[in-house]
């Protein structure tokens, strides 16, 4: 997902999609693990994709503490 998409989802969002995508990690990582996973390239996408949500959700609970 692109930031500025990102940007227009609510925390309570953020963290249920963040739950998902580390969720689609853990199965990627299984499906390579067994052979099936044709692009491997998924998984650096995913992982970069939670970097992202985690980086928009600790700005977002800084911005609420302020």
């Amino acid at each position: 997902m692109k930031k500025n998409e990102l940007n227009q989802i609510n925390q309570e969002d953020l963290e249920k999609l963040l739950q998902d995508t580390q969720d689609e990690i853990s199965k990627l990582r299984m499906q390579k693990a067994i052979g099936q996973l044709d692009n491997v390239n998924l998984i650096r996408t995913k992982r970069k994709d939670v970097a992202r949500i985690f980086t928009l959700l600790n700005a977002k609970k800084a911005t609420d503490k302020s």
